[in-house]
């Protein structure tokens, strides 16, 4: 499976992962929170321009501290519904997985890891052994005969 980390697989995985964040985070939720943060931005000005007409200035006044205090709580839920979401860049999902290809192999929980992100699926067969990756259309086939097996587990087997 680390063998599978190679420059090309790194940059597929980094561009998909970053554009299911992006597609995560893009709630229904947060769709709506811009939106009424955008309408509510413009509420004050309209009210700024009928106080410079003359109108009723108590009122007025009240009603843009109140625009301007649904405002704030507005940009606070949108930053915590962001926040529900990280939206990790391209570069640092490279350099996570360029640096979990130096991990000590002989590890159990670096080995238990590196499968944990990478397999999807595993099929046995008879004569073969096909593991699905989490990386778009990518799978590996591993051909199990004598020469790779050793009391009955894989050993040496090249990718």
């Amino acid at each position: 499976m680390r063998a599978f980390l190679t420059p090309e697989t790194i940059n597929i995985i980094a561009k998909e992962v970053v554009e299911l964040c992006e597609r995560e985070r893009n709630t229904d939720t947060l769709k709506r929170l811009k939106k009424l943060l955008k309408e509510n931005e413009q509420s004050p000005e309209n009210l700024l321009k009928a106080l410079d007409s003359g109108k009723i200035v108590e009122i007025i006044s009240e009603r843009i501290v109140q625009k301007k205090k649904e405002n704030t709580e507005l940009k606070q839920q949108i930053y915590i519904e962001e926040v529900k979401y990280p939206s990790p860049t391209i570069q640092e999902i490279r350099f996570f997985l360029t640096q979990f290809r130096k991990g000590d192999i002989n590890d159990p929980k670096y080995r238990q890891g590196l499968v944990d992100m990478l397999v999807n699926k595993i099929y046995l067969y008879d004569d073969k052994i096909t593991v699905l990756c989490n990386a778009q259309d990518s799978h590996l086939d591993i051909t199990v005969d004598e020469k790779n097996l050793s009391n009955g587990r894989l050993v040496g087997v090249a990718i």
